[in-house]
């Protein structure tokens, strides 16, 4: 039974990118408006948080080198926070849920980039600070912001490559230190990306099913008022039936009649003349004429030819 349940409702998805297939592209339209609604004040808190935990690490920073102060002072403060209240103000533009994405993207990839330079004004031994940085960076990007699994991928490892690129041209480490970091990194970006793919596969499951139950829905509703209809139909049907009915008095079955003067003895034993017989058990009614041969019995003078 759960296999069958399992094969009936299949996420129709590109299972790389988890974007609707083609013939489900109205439906990608409608979970990418629904997700951003969903998403936009999360987004803009995630705006104030990054500038909250990345501005008071420049304390940390004037501990560990201090003769390079100016150096994280311009990229904490000068570059990276500036970029943050910008997006801020970015949000509440009409167009802002056309580009979200991207530069979501982008601030994983700037702010990653900060700890990868300022590593570079450290001392080898505090490198491990920059790195739980850029970390820090990444489980932002791949869970925290709700990025895309695509989006967060490629902004992950365009980090991880500038990471690569910075351990090659930095000479503070020997090759096994800087294996060990890239190394760690990379498991990293697999573990991070995994996460980030199995919550977007869920979240768009759920879609998927609160879409369908919403067509399901629609073909209840039109249903229901179909039938309604068809009962309200019925119902006027039947009380005109039963108005006519009201009207309808029907006679049937032996009616004894006399065989002289032509009355019927009714169920209470009553002779009665024809006339009143059947103006009581019908909607008949009678006018008094006679006919041609009554006639000329009962008026003879009048109905006298010439010889």
């Amino acid at each position: 039974m759960n296999d069958v349940m399992k094969n009936t409702i299949q996420l129709p998805v590109n299972p790389v990118t988890l974007r609707f297939n083609k013939d489900h592209r109205f439906i990608e339209k409608e979970y990418q408006a629904f997700i951003f609604q969903y998403n936009l004040s999360h987004i803009r808190l995630c705006h104030y948080l990054a500038i909250l935990f990345y501005a008071p690490l420049l304390f940390v920073d004037l501990q560990v080198a201090p003769e390079n102060a100016i150096a994280f002072w311009v990229t904490r403060l000068a570059v990276v926070c500036p970029f943050f209240l910008v997006g801020i103000v970015l949000t509440y533009l009409r167009w802002y849920h056309h580009i979200y994405n991207y530069m979501l993207g982008f601030y994983v990839i700037l702010t990653a980039g900060g700890n990868i330079a300022m590593a570079c004004y450290a001392p080898p031994t505090y490198h491990f600070v920059y790195f739980l940085g850029i970390l820090g960076c990444l489980i932002f990007g791949y869970t925290f912001i709700r990025l895309p699994f695509l989006h967060a991928t490629v902004s992950g490892w365009i980090v991880a490559t500038m990471y690569w690129f910075g351990q090659l041209t930095f000479d503070g480490y020997g090759s096994t230190e800087t294996l060990a970091y890239i190394i760690y990194l990379l498991c990293f970006e697999f573990l991070f990306m995994i996460i980030c793919y199995t919550w977007e596969k869920a979240n768009r499951n759920g879609f998927y099913l609160y879409h369908l139950l919403g067509i399901e829905q629609g073909k209840s509703k039109k249903m229901n008022a179909e039938l309604t209809d068809v009962l309200e139909k019925r119902t006027i049907e039947l009380e005109q039936l039963a108005d006519a009915l009201k009207k309808i008095k029907t006679l049937n079955g032996l009616l004894p009649i006399c065989t002289a003067c032509k009355k019927i003895r009714d169920d209470s034993g009553y002779w009665k003349q024809i006339e009143i017989y059947i103006r009581e058990h019908s909607d008949a009614d009678f006018s008094h004429s006679l006919c041609p041969e009554c006639a000329k019995a009962l008026y003879p003078d009048l109905f006298k030819v010439d010889n």
